[in-house]
């Protein structure tokens, strides 16, 4: 019997049609509520795998998955392109050399499962249209079969990678490109590639497969009307199903204001401050800082062990979840360089677990040698800078009494003595314990919810850090603060002891307005003279700005002088101050006069004169 379109259509539709419908505007639909899966998971993997892999070339730092995109332009993957392929080849040539003829669904499932992932998601479709699992509509679209099932494989990738990974107990998820680079359809009447490829192409995926997340990506074309996106995830989330989520790109201008999480990419402000609880939300980085195989990739573009494990740590100390991102080559194999990663996360989570999956936010904002999570009664304490010159992990702020501590790693649990150094500074006994690899997590068990004072208090030198992260953004004007927060994976630091180091750094950028300044309160200061530092980093060239900083009242200013690099950020002196008896100062930065571009704002240091009191 031969089944005609319109009732392929209602077969489709079928699991959507006896649905008690959301209504289709995003007031009712955000009301949903992620589910708890989602919440506790706290880790995903997504792979990056289509048509883009055979060539699988991009500049470094680029997406290998835009090659079609890249060889219509200037660049090196143009070059590549003719070089190696012939100016002339088409991209859509590619697909039958995706053969795809070492993929093994079960061994990409158990590398996962050993990483510790709890869901895994595939991008069933990117901006090149080609699809990973048999749909009529991305060969009809194009009069040439485009998909897994009809070129290249000759497989239901889709379908054999979600049995392998549920097989596993993980969540399946799967990512779709709305538009199209080179779809004639879309190109020539977006409504029509709406209605007769993009939405058909959606209902299939879940009726087929029944994804526990549905990622949409490439939305910035058009608004949510054009996409009609309300009215298709209305039908979707009104079917019931506890267990799926979709994320925030269903419309231009939409990301961070839909759907039931909010997905992050590179730096920029992602964490509690950018959702104010408002959303769960999932930070997306590639481990090989390309999404997709890319053979040109750079060593060093890569994440190390350690900056794997502890950017899922930072990800879900700032309550969020982290999908980290890999990439397979064109015949199936996940590169074990991003296995080698995968495995150490899964490593640290054997042991420190408990710290990650089901966590919260961690209640401490500043911590010198590391951050926190938090479990109902229960506080994580995860340690990157062992404290190696004192016997004492200190943690000021805590009120909450603590009944109980001990090293994760510990499979005896043994308790560590807890004590006060000060008043509100109560800090756990660690002598003679070693670190562990990459961090190292001491649990503190409480007698209630954990209630933290947290002020910019000293830390064991009688020194006070007062992070740029941390400041509020404040303007005199009645715009919206210019001031960014960002970060460099990797920058070159300098201390006021001229000592440097390579390591991650959260920065405020974009500093354009006069108006604007930072403004750090309740800053606890002894009597006496302090000095005043401050870390930034500004390219030679863009020097010249000023700036003033107060203290208590006690203003001094001084000049933006070049750094080696945006990335380069040294710590220079100001001046110093004189601090009364009993002062809790309130700490301001300003701009005096932008030339250029201001500085990249790192943090600024008080340090009392004549060492601790």
């Amino acid at each position: 019997m031969q089944l005609t379109t319109p009732f392929l259509l209602a077969l489709l539709l079928a699991p959507f049609v006896h649905a008690q419908d959301l209504e289709p505007d995003w007031d009712a639909l955000n009301k949903r509520r992620a589910p708890q899966w989602f919440q506790q998971a706290k880790f995903g993997v997504l792979v990056h795998w289509g048509v883009y892999a055979v060539p699988g070339f991009a500049d470094v730092g680029a997406p290998a998955a835009w090659y079609e995109q890249a060889i219509g332009a200037e660049g090196a993957a143009r070059d590549f392109h003719a070089e190696h392929y012939g100016a002339e080849f088409e991209y859509r040539s590619f697909a039958p050399r995706f053969e795809a003829s070492m993929f093994d669904p079960a061994e990409w499932a158990s590398i996962f499962e050993r990483a510790g992932a709890r869901y895994v998601g595939l991008t069933s479709k990117h901006h090149d249209g080609y699809a990973l699992w048999g749909s009529e509509e991305a060969s009809a679209a194009r009069g040439y079969p485009w998909n897994s099932v009809e070129v290249g494989p000759e497989r239901d990738v889709v379908g054999e990678l979600a049995e392998a990974v549920r097989a596993k107990g993980l969540k399946m998820g799967l990512q779709y490109s709305l538009l199209e680079w080179s779809n004639p359809v879309y190109r020539e009447d977006v409504g029509k590639y709406v209605e007769t490829v993009m939405t058909p192409q959606i209902q299939d995926l879940l009726a087929r497969y029944k994804p526990s997340v549905l990622w949409a990506d490439g939305e910035w074309e058009h608004p949510d009307s054009v996409w009609k996106s309300p009215e298709l995830l209305a039908r979707i989330l009104g079917e019931g199903s506890g267990d799926l989520v979709v994320n925030d790109r269903w419309g231009k201008g939409l990301r961070g204001k839909s759907g039931d999480f909010y997905t992050t990419g590179y730096g920029g402000d992602a964490g509690k401050g950018a959702t104010s609880g408002r959303k769960p939300w999932e930070r997306a980085r590639a481990i090989s800082g390309s999404y997709a195989f890319n053979r040109a990739g750079d060593y060093d573009a890569c994440l190390s062990r350690t900056e794997a494990v502890r950017l899922l740590i930072e990800t879900v100390s700032e309550g969020g979840n982290l999908l980290l991102g890999v990439g397979a080559t064109a015949d199936g194999r996940i590169p074990l360089i991003e296995q080698d990663r995968l495995f150490a996360i899964g490593r640290w989570l054997e042991t420190n677990g408990d710290a990650i999956y089901g966590t919260l936010a961690g209640p401490f904002e500043r911590l010198p040698w590391g951050t926190s999570t938090r479990k109902g009664n229960t506080v994580y304490l995860i340690i990157y800078d062992w404290p190696h010159n004192s016997s004492l992990l200190e943690f000021p702020g805590l009120e909450t009494t603590v009944t109980n501590a001990y090293l994760l790693s510990d499979p005896d649990r043994r308790r560590l003595p807890v004590l006060a150094t000060a008043p509100g500074r109560p800090a756990v006994h660690i002598a003679g314990l070693v670190p562990g690899e990459h961090a190292t997590v001491v649990a503190l068990e409480l007698d209630g919810p954990p209630i933290v004072n947290e002020r910019f208090t000293s830390g064991p030198d009688r020194s006070i850090q007062l992070p740029a992260r941390f400041a509020e953004r404040r303007t005199s004007s009645e715009a919206e603060p210019s001031l960014q927060l960002e970060r460099f994976e990797t920058a070159t630091v300098a201390d006021s002891q001229g000592d440097v180091a390579l390591r991650e750094v959260q920065y405020l950028t974009g500093w354009t307005k006069a108006e604007d300044f930072l403004v750090w309160e309740n800053v606890a200061l002894r009597p006496g003279p302090w000095t005043v530092e401050i870390m930034y980093a500004c390219a030679p060239g863009e020097e010249g700005s000023t700036f003033a900083i107060s203290v208590g009242g006690a203003a001094l200013q001084g000049t933006v002088e070049p750094t080696a690099g945006w990335n380069d950020f040294v710590t220079r002196p100001v001046g110093t101050i004189q601090a009364g008896i009993g002062t809790e100062a309130e700490v301001e930065l300003r701009a005096v006069q932008i030339r250029g571009s201001m500085m990249h704002v790192e943090s600024i240091r008080l340090a009392p004169i004549g060492g601790p009191r």
